[in-house]
């Protein structure tokens, strides 16, 4: 019932933001749980991808139509559902990538990632913010994908390190059509930057490719020259492993675009090889009975917790109505709490005790045959390991709780006392009234000994 309480409440949140109906949200649940099974997903990891995508205004309905690539990708190359999200959010909205064409567009970036150090993974948390400077540059669709994805893997050799490969890219998409940089152009290298740019792009090279073959023709490939044409040292560093590798780029988006089954080849093998994706399908099946089961159970469990609420509230209405009637129950049931532990504590002594009282008076009973010396001495021994035997307990109890010990020790006592007075009191004075007899017929010289033992 928790687990279904959580999803469920998540799917609240989608339902309220898309303003769903309880049928639509039903069906739109449902869908989720399949597209989960089907990537080897956790239910609750895909609705929140489905989440964020509405979050940046996608109608449900059509976000869960992304769910089942954005899982296969987060399965194959463990790519936070979240992220994976964003990615596909940004190729939708930013480069204007057609929902059917979602799982080809992640193919391009999975594959562009295979054949670079800028992994896939990098390039999903990246996007959101480099497609918004593609679309600046009007570059659409799956190729713009591709000139990304490998303009990046380029960027990556300048740096090792992905956050600063993005940071520079980013920079030189930003820079390209700055007013700053068309005068640069234009003053230290008499080139029209607008106007070049677009003859190029006409001829059909993108807009990666086409400002770094300008920049190689207006620096002659050296490096030092690069400052007249972008003061950005980001720019210059992106410019310059791309000067360095244009023959690469172009081999990367190329490869990238005839791609195709990049994904599926990936989360095959992951299913096949990976015992952890076992462990995560594993864990989705139990959710997902979870969530099943419990949506069963939800609509009981509300009218009982709704019932038990009711019930609470009246308590606490009349508590407040009535606070030193509540007051008093109060303190009568702690009053019985604290009776409760006290006896409990007195049963544990009387445990420790008449057990062996009771096997005490049992070898009396044996003994009782061997003797009158014996019977008196034996009976004084019995009843000394007694006294020891509820001295050691008592000792043990204060140790770990002086207070219930002492509580517990004056219940026994007078409750021993004042039960088997009569027992205790018969019992020892038989046993002397033995011992004076056993004294009497030892004559004159066992009186004297046992005197002098008295008197030592």
């Amino acid at each position: 019932t928790k687990a279904a309480a959580d999803f469920t409440t998540g799917m609240v949140d989608i339902q309220q933001k898309a303003d769903l109906s309880d049928a639509a949200t039903k069906r739109l649940q449902n869908t989720i749980v399949q597209a989960a099974q089907a990537s080897k997903q956790l239910p609750e990891n895909m609705r929140q991808a489905v989440d964020v995508l509405a979050g940046k205004g996608l109608d449900p309905r059509q976000a869960v139509l992304l769910a089942p690539a954005i899982g296969r990708l987060g399965t194959a190359f463990r790519v936070d559902l979240g992220d994976g999200a964003a990615a596909a959010y940004a190729n939708l909205n930013n480069l204007k990538v057609p929902i059917s064409q979602t799982s080809a567009a992640l193919d391009v970036m999975a594959a562009s990632g295979n054949m670079g150090a800028f992994e896939i993974r990098d390039m999903a948390r990246h996007f959101p913010a480099l497609t918004a400077r593609m679309q600046a540059l009007k570059q659409t669709g799956v190729p713009a994908v591709a000139s990304l994805s490998a303009a990046l893997q380029i960027a990556e050799k300048g740096t090792g390190n992905a956050d600063q490969a993005a940071t520079n890219v980013e920079n030189l998409l930003a820079k390209i059509n700055a007013p700053a940089t068309v005068r640069a152009f234009q003053k230290n290298f008499g080139i029209d930057l607008p106007a070049a740019m677009k003859k190029l792009e006409s001829q059909g090279y993108d807009t990666v490719e086409a400002i770094t073959m300008l920049t190689q023709k207006a620096t002659g490939g050296d490096a030092k020259k690069l400052g007249y044409a972008f003061e950005d040292m980001q720019v210059q560093t992106a410019l310059l492993a791309l000067m360095q590798n244009l023959k690469e780029y172009r081999n990367i988006r190329d490869k990238s675009l005839k791609s195709s089954g990049v994904i599926d080849k990936a989360f095959d093998q992951r299913v096949l090889k990976d015992a952890n994706v076992s462990w995560e399908a594993f864990k989705g099946t139990a959710s997902t009975l979870a969530i099943t089961l419990g949506t069963t159970l939800l609509p009981i469990m509300t009218e009982a917790l709704s019932q038990v609420g009711t019930i609470a509230m009246a308590v606490s209405n009349w508590a407040q109505a009535n606070p030193e009637a509540a007051a008093t129950i109060i303190k009568l049931v702690a009053g019985l709490a604290v009776f409760k532990l006290g006896l409990g504590a007195a049963k544990m002594a009387l445990g420790g005790i008449i057990g062996p009282f009771a096997t005490a008076w049992g070898w009396f009973q044996k003994l009782r045959a061997l003797g009158v010396l014996s019977k008196g001495l034996w009976l004084l021994r019995s009843g000394a390991w007694v006294a020891g035997q509820a001295i050691m307990f008592l000792a043990r109890a204060m140790l770990a709780n002086p207070l219930i010990a002492f509580v517990a020790g004056i219940a026994f006592a007078a409750y021993m006392i004042y039960t088997h007075w009569d027992t205790i009191k018969k019992t020892f004075n038989g046993a002397l009234a033995h011992i004076r007899s056993f004294v009497s017929n030892m004559g004159p010289i066992g009186k004297a000994i046992v005197q002098g033992l008295i008197s030592g």
